[in-house]
């Protein structure tokens, strides 16, 4: 089968699904010092809760994780455990980048923690990067034409469908389907959904009639043969023809005829790819690297030229082949956290994270911010724990942004107040040095906090 009717295949089939994938179970526990990590990872090839399935990972990714951690800590039914301290910066085991930070006061402390997984942060440079490629796969389609039909009446028009309405096009299948891989965990994206967005804007564009949709997706998702690759390139030829003004009950004109023959074409691209400045340059570097080898073994054209470019440029959910990777965050914590996009599991103290860790254009990415109050300090001022959860946070992160001289005046207004009817009337009069008692900015955030607190009880 020719590399077009594999590209064509590949734009039509949008959820390709490996046969095997790999899982990571991470379990987060926080600590005093930081937070104590453990991995486990293992291959499937089938259902994860079928233990007959479960495959050991490959080499590279056990030396690879050992350099982090050390040793796996167990290895059970394949399944490879790695355990590990850190206090900051997360390890970019999966690949990625995370961080565990800590804000701490005398009333208590905040922490957060986020992450991200796979993926490329810089969005920007991966859609420009994937309109580029495809710049230069259609700056080889229009000079692969020209060679093809030089002296035919139709080649300028060929040209401008090529150079204009089909890069303009395609340009925007990259940008739907790499949109769709950012959405794809949102459970109203639905897979489907995406398909058949793609077959509207094609059909309304002219590339293809409702009628032969069964045709097309036969020959698309079917693999029936040599017959079904034949009926596909006479109507990607007679989609062209039609681009042209080529009215579908006139035959295709003589300079397209190559293209309805999977055999003409692989023999035409790689006779223009073999003179091309990209394939001399491929080829001078593999003769100068095998002198003896006989010219029979010098790389084809177009796999040198082409490759598979189609693939980052038009990426396909569940794609690499080996199958996608699933991510399981579990947080452990004593209460529910101020902020997070994982779902709290009150019975398992948990927060839970799952992912489809393909390599699509948005990272996955876990966060969750908590605190800890310190009971005990607010017990011997305040009588009892005023600042919990939310309130607590925003006061630890209100104490954090004062400067050394308000803090230590925070401090010891603090610290000399004890439990009792007094401590509303003193909360009601504290003013820093440079605040008045019409103008208080900077300590009516905490005095609100706190005071709202006693009035909840």
């Amino acid at each position: 089968m020719s590399r077009i009717i594999l590209f064509t295949a590949a734009m039509g089939s949008l959820l390709l699904v490996g046969c095997s994938h790999t899982a990571y179970v991470l379990e987060l526990t926080p600590e005093e010092t930081g937070v104590h990590r453990k991995l486990t990872v293992w291959r499937a090839t089938g259902p994860t809760s079928d233990p007959s399935e479960i495959r050991s990972i490959e080499a590279e990714q056990r030396e690879h994780l050992q350099q982090i951690y050390g040793p796996a800590k167990s290895i059970e039914d394949g399944k490879y455990a790695f355990e590990g301290r850190f206090s900051q910066t997360m390890p970019a085991d999966i690949g990625g980048y995370g961080r565990w930070v800590r804000y701490e006061s005398p009333l208590g402390n905040v922490i957060g923690y986020s992450e991200r997984f796979r993926g490329s942060d810089d969005l920007h440079q991966e859609l420009t990067d994937r309109h580029v490629e495809l710049d230069r796969l259609i700056d080889l389609t229009i000079a692969w034409f020209r060679y093809e039909m030089e002296g035919d009446p139709h080649q300028d028009r060929v040209e401008q469908f090529l150079d204009e309405e089909l890069r303009h096009d395609l340009k925007n299948l990259v940008i739907y389907v790499w949109m769709h891989t950012i959405v794809a965990d949102r459970p109203d994206a639905g897979a489907e959904e995406i398909g058949f967005r793609l077959l509207q804007f094609f059909e309304e564009r002219d590339y293809w009639h409702p009628a032969d949709l069964p045709r097309w997706r036969s020959a698309i998702v079917s693999a029936q043969g040599d017959s079904q690759d034949q009926w596909l390139l006479q109507a990607v030829q007679r989609t062209l023809a039609r681009k042209i003004g080529i009215p579908d009950d006139q035959p295709i004109p003589e300079g397209l005829a190559f293209l309805g023959d999977a055999k003409q074409i692989e023999r035409s691209a790689e006779a223009f790819f073999r003179q091309t400045d990209e394939y001399r340059q491929i080829y001078e570097r593999w003769r100068q690297e095998h002198p003896d080898k006989p010219e029979s073994d010098a790389p084809a054209a177009t796999d040198s030229v082409v490759g598979d470019s189609a693939v980052p440029i038009f990426f396909i959910p569940g794609w690499p082949p080996d199958g996608p990777h699933y991510l399981e965050v579990r947080l452990n914590l004593p209460n529910e956290p101020y902020q997070t996009n994982g779902r709290w599991d009150a019975q398992a103290g948990q927060v839970l994270w799952e992912h489809r860790l393909d390599d699509g254009p948005l990272p996955r990415f876990a966060y969750a911010v908590w605190s800890e109050p310190n009971a005990a300090e607010q017990r011997d001022r305040f009588g009892r724990t005023l600042l919990k959860g939310a309130p607590l946070v925003r006061y630890v992160m209100w104490y954090q942004a004062l400067d050394d001289k308000d803090k230590r005046a925070w401090d010891a207004f603090i610290q000399a107040g004890v439990a009792g009817p007094q401590l509303r009337a003193r909360l009601e009069l504290f003013r820093f040095p440079q605040e008045d008692e019409d103008s208080a900015p900077l300590s009516d955030i905490p005095r609100t906090l706190l005071l709202d607190a006693m009035d909840a009880d």
